[in-house]
């Protein structure tokens, strides 16, 4: 058999050569198959199977605080809390503290915002990472001299890759840190520089302040839901020893790999798992398709086997052809999905985690070769026994051209209707991905973002103190806002849907002191007067802020009206007084202004408050530009306005607001693409095999429709019974499909939040579409039968 198989496989291609139609059907069948799994599973490999790069990944795990009833399911780490759990925890072998911030990086080149994360000296330990240059932080790091790590992506674009850098001095915020360390290329994430976090006494005691994120090791042996347990007890222990603080708050645990993922990975999970059933659809077809192609060459294999050919050796040929359309589906797939992961990572969300270690490399070649391997084994090894167990005298005697047997039209009915099933499930969840797509699109944003231009800037630490945040921050607004070319200008601590907003709390004066965990809380966000105007914000009641509102004015402050219904329900808040927690000044409500999403289209959605950036400045702040004209020519406007009042103040992401909405929707946009693509994929390849049944129907009853014709049937009668025909087999699939597509959304429900179900909209709708598809798959056969001459067709084979 091996001595014969180069054999074989040149007969085999010649064989395939000569039916260039079915061979070009069969290669991209597979083609597409191999090619959209192999794209998809090098995203799921890239993101979810290859390994972190720390020491033992899986036993990393996140550790935060939560009070659901006030409404915060995950909430950053009281710094006492932490030390509290770093003495009591035992489910951890190790536990250090992170909290992350831009700073402005000032040197060799012009100054730079980088992401830099404070950590306690034990991270690196904790977390075991070695660093590919110098050393880690010690224990006696954050108690004298600053000292710094940097990334392997900013040691080379900013440094060159000079070793020398290591022993040199960085500036941040104008602070001189020596560098000690440069961490390895492998190391993800958006972090650029580490320094240690400096603890000092007051630190360890905050109890009120959340924002630390706590990142620990379980022990060998233990579990995520262990570490959850264990300080989670710590937590009812402290809330018993410190109510006023900790009454109403719990923690938990997270795996480090969900934790970096975020919501990607349930999206990423669906859509590997519709691109295999897209495969899976792909070798059914190609199955159908060779059976096809093996009955209608029963006259030849029979021929053969008159002339001393063995069953074996017929068996052993059709599988060789099998393999040849297996090995050239399976190279153009591998090239199909080269250039789709390519698009992917084009489409991805450009903070996406992780797309670094997406690529086509030797792991997923080998996944595509074995599935090019395996699929003439499994689907081609039932169309080659079929046909090599053929009876030579009965075929003989029909010459070849016996009508369909119940057996087959059964095999190949039900080989086409397992199809369509299947594909109508990936329709329906399209569907529904697509309908949750579109229900974000339709959030109310509470501000109109098209138009207007933003820039991010943060101050350097040479502008120390409130006073001189306020001075430079003013002359840049004022420079903005009288400025011909501008509408209207506004600089924002925070802007709308920033993850990272910051939730106090809030007392209203004249009302009895609430609970702990009763205390109204809301979105803090500092801007200047023009704000509410730029972002056009409704103002609802009173006035918006003025320039008036500067120091030494009275302080005030602006509630949005979700707080205003919330808690002032039947009364004016205009003219009430508020404390904000943690300030000893009560402020006047002198308006209430439309809600705005702040943190994003999804989840817990707080109200949000306003206080005016010259009374409380900010040193990070994003610029909002109104034009008169184009926005694309704000972006100039703002760098020359800036430069003029400090050239030394570093711009970045300069960009249309309409961008924040996007980076908001991007992460389900790309999983909803991607399922989409599958999803008309599986659709193309079902009306395939409903037009492979019905063309082997046709030719096989030709002689049947040629005596029907002969009789009396019209064309118009032949047509209505093959598209009946193609209907049926259609309609079963859509019936099974729908079943399964009730099934498969409850399953996308749990999965994805906010995702939908397959309701009666979604199937009929996939039901339309799929029975439209089996009429079009239908009726090229339909006609070529009606179109057959009665006396060609009683002629034929005689």
């Amino acid at each position: 058999m091996i001595a014969t198989l180069p054999s074989d496989l040149r007969i085999a291609a010649r064989r395939l050569l000569r039916t260039p139609g079915f061979t070009a059907v069969a290669v991209l069948t597979l083609a597409l198959g191999i090619g959209a799994t192999t794209a998809v599973f090098s995203v799921l490999d890239g993101m979810l199977l290859k390994r972190l790069p720390y020491h033992d990944p899986d036993r990393l795990v996140v550790l935060w605080e939560s009070n659901p009833s006030a409404g915060l399911p995950q909430f950053g780490v009281a710094p006492a809390n932490f030390f509290d759990w770093q003495r009591r925890a035992t489910a951890f072998e190790g536990m250090t503290a992170v909290s992350t911030r831009n700073l402005v990086l000032t040197g060799t080149e012009e100054a730079e915002r980088v992401q830099v994360m404070r950590t306690l000296p034990n991270y690196f330990a904790v977390t075991g990472q070695r660093p590919l240059h110098g050393r880690a932080f010690g224990p006696a790091d954050g108690e004298g001299a600053p000292v710094a790590v940097l990334s392997h992506r900013l040691w080379k674009a900013r440094y060159g890759a000079d070793p020398a850098m290591v022993g040199g001095t960085i500036h941040l915020d104008g602070d001189p840190y020596t560098v000690v360390g440069v961490m390895p290329p492998r190391v993800t994430g958006n972090t650029q520089v580490w320094i240690p976090l400096e603890v000092t006494p007051e630190l360890a005691a905050e109890r009120e302040l959340h924002f630390l994120a706590g990142i620990a090791r379980l022990r060998p042996g233990l579990e995520t839901e262990d570490g959850t347990r264990d300080i989670a007890a710590v937590m009812r222990a402290l809330a018993a020893e410190h109510p006023a603080t900790n009454d109403g708050w719990t923690a938990f645990a997270r795996p480090l790999l969900d934790q970096t993922l975020g919501e990607l990975k349930p999206g990423v999970m669906v859509v590997a798992a519709v691109a295999a059933v897209v495969l899976l659809i792909a070798c059914g077809n190609l199955a159908s398709l060779l059976l096809t192609r093996a009955l209608s060459r029963e006259r030849e294999l029979a021929v053969c086997g008159a002339l001393g050919a063995t069953r074996g050796r017929v068996f052993r040929q059709l599988l060789a052809e099998s393999a040849v359309l297996a090995l050239a589906g399976g190279g153009l797939g591998v090239l199909l999905a080269t250039g789709g992961v390519r698009l992917l990572l084009r489409f991805a969300p450009p903070a996406t985690p992780r797309l670094q270690d997406v690529s086509v490399d030797g792991r997923m070649l080998g996944f595509a070769l074995a599935v090019s391997a395996l699929v003439p084994l499994v689907f081609g090894t039932v169309p080659a026994w079929r046909a090599s167990r053929l009876e030579l005298y009965d075929v003989l005697r029909e010459g070849g051209r016996a009508g369909l047997s119940r057996r087959d039209r059964r095999l190949q009915g039900t080989m086409v209707v397992a199809q369509t099933s299947l594909a109508f499930v990936l329709l329906s969840v399209g569907a529904i991905l697509l309908q949750r797509y579109a229900a974000l699109r339709a959030v109310e944003l509470g501000f109109t973002p098209r138009g207007v231009m933003t820039a991010q800037l943060t101050l350097p630490r040479s502008y120390a103190g409130e006073g001189a945040q306020a001075a430079v921050l003013g002359r840049i607004e004022e420079r903005l806002r009288t400025n011909p070319a501008v509408a209207s200008a506004t600089i924002v601590d925070t802007p709308p849907l920033t993850p990272s907003s910051s939730l106090t709390g809030l007392l209203i004066e004249g009302r009895p002191e609430p609970e702990p965990n009763q205390v109204p809380i809301a979105y803090r966000v500092r801007a200047t007067a023009d704000h509410f105007r730029t972002l056009a914000i409704p103002v609802v009641r009173g006035r918006p802020f003025t320039p008036g509102d500067a120091p030494p004015g009275a302080p005030v402050i602006i509630i949005d009206e979700q707080f205003a219904s919330r808690h002032f329900r039947g009364e004016d808040p205009v003219g009430r007084r508020i404390t904000v927690e943690g300030d000893s000044v009560a402020r006047e409500v002198v308006g209430v202004v439309g809600h705005v999403r702040q943190t994003g289209l999804e989840g817990v959605d707080h109200p949000v408050y306003y206080l005016p950036l010259a009374q409380a400045p900010a040193p990070a702040t994003l610029l909002a530009v109104r034009p008169r004209g184009d926005a694309a020519s704000a972006a100039a406007v703002i760098r020359r306005e800036v430069a003029a009042v400090d050239g030394s103040i570093p711009l970045y992401s300069v960009e249309p607001l309409t961008a924040r909405v996007d980076a908001a929707i991007g992460p389900v946009r790309f999983y909803v693409l991607l399922a989409a693509t599958f999803a008309v994929i599986a659709t193309v390849l079902a009306g395939i095999g409903v037009y492979g049944l019905l063309a082997y129907v046709v030719s096989r009853q030709t002689r049947e429709i040629g005596i029907r014709t002969a009789l009396g049937a019209t064309r118009a009668m032949v047509v209505r019974e093959v598209l009946g025909r193609g209907t049926r087999v259609v309609g079963t699939g859509v019936l099974l499909g729908a079943v399964l597509a009730v099934g498969g959304g409850r399953i996308l429900k749990t999965l994805l939040a906010g995702a939908g179900s397959a309701g009666p909209g979604v199937l009929a709708g996939a039901a339309v579409l799929f029975l439209g598809v089996g009429l079009v798959a239908a009726l090229l056969p339909a006609l070529r039968a009606a179109r057959v001459p009665p006396a060609l067709s009683l002629r034929h084979d005689e």
